[in-house]
């Protein structure tokens, strides 16, 4: 695994950015804006049910892509920053 950084991270929600993002998925954030401050970050034990891969294709810009997720909150295309994605599938039972 690789020694993830501050520069890894959305600067808004402070959500883990892949390695080829421009946006967070979650916030929509442009990597690299935003004012996070770690030390207001607060973690809460979520215990439900496992991580399940969705499937995801943005309308907009036509990226498509997997993620393993306990729960989808992705709103935003990685590549574009639109707000137009679209779950083409997923193998969660919980649903």
């Amino acid at each position: 695994m690789k020694n993830m950084t501050v520069k890894d991270r959305c600067g808004k929600c402070w959500r883990y950015l892949g390695d080829e993002d421009n946006f967070c998925r979650k916030c929509g954030t442009k990597r690299g804006d935003g004012e996070f401050n770690p030390e207001d970050n607060v973690m809460y034990p979520v215990y439900g049910p496992p991580p399940v891969d969705f499937k995801f294709q943005c309308k907009s810009c036509g990226l498509s892509w997997t993620e393993k997720l306990m729960v989808n909150c992705n709103r935003f295309c990685p590549r574009c920053g639109k707000e137009n994605l679209d779950v083409i599938g997923s193998d969660d039972v919980w649903s």
